[in-house]
């Protein structure tokens, strides 16, 4: 029973998120940087090129999203 409310409570949010499609590419993009942030070494010993790592992927993310 949970999971069929779980369910519909998750196809009721996507279909108000139809309703406003730059949030919903938008809320896309976020989870994409946030998969590749994720993959990013997370070494002490590659400690600045991490740095250099994300800080690149937010000046994209910035762009990509025109903050």
């Amino acid at each position: 029973m949970l999971m069929k409310q779980a369910l519909l409570e998750k196809a009721t949010l996507a279909l108000k998120m139809l309703g406003r499609p730059s949030l919903l590419s938008k809320l896309i993009i976020v989870a994409d940087y946030m998969k590749k942030a994720q993959k990013a070494t997370q070494s002490p010993l590659e400690l600045n090129d991490w740095v250099s790592y994300v800080t690149s992927l937010y000046n994209e993310y910035k762009t990509k999203l025109g903050i």
